[in-house]
């Protein structure tokens, strides 16, 4: 079974403090807001730079981030976006 983005979201937003029995904190809907910001900027980015894009990977992330993930071919790009101010974060990997 393929999850949706709303699905996963939706998932993603019914976690709640402790959801993992470690102590991790629930996500919130502002924090998704900026997830899905990020990723649009992102997207012409990716065109601009390679033939064909993916659909990313949307997941919970540590510290109630998200994670945004692209794997191509021969590249893996993860964009976390931590809750609050601060700005995401992106890495970059060649898999050749």
């Amino acid at each position: 079974m393929v999850e949706t983005l709303v699905e996963r979201i939706n998932f993603i937003l019914s976690l709640q403090d402790d959801w993992d029995g470690e102590g991790s904190p629930g996500y919130k809907k502002e924090t998704i807001d900026k997830a899905l910001k990020a990723m649009e900027k992102m997207k012409p980015i990716l065109e601009e730079k390679f033939l064909e894009i993916p659909e990313p990977e949307f997941n919970q992330g540590p510290n109630s981030g998200i994670d945004v993930e692209w794997e191509g071919r021969n590249y893996s790009i993860l964009l976390y976006v931590p809750p609050g101010n601060p700005a995401p974060d992106f890495f970059w990997r060649n898999l050749l």
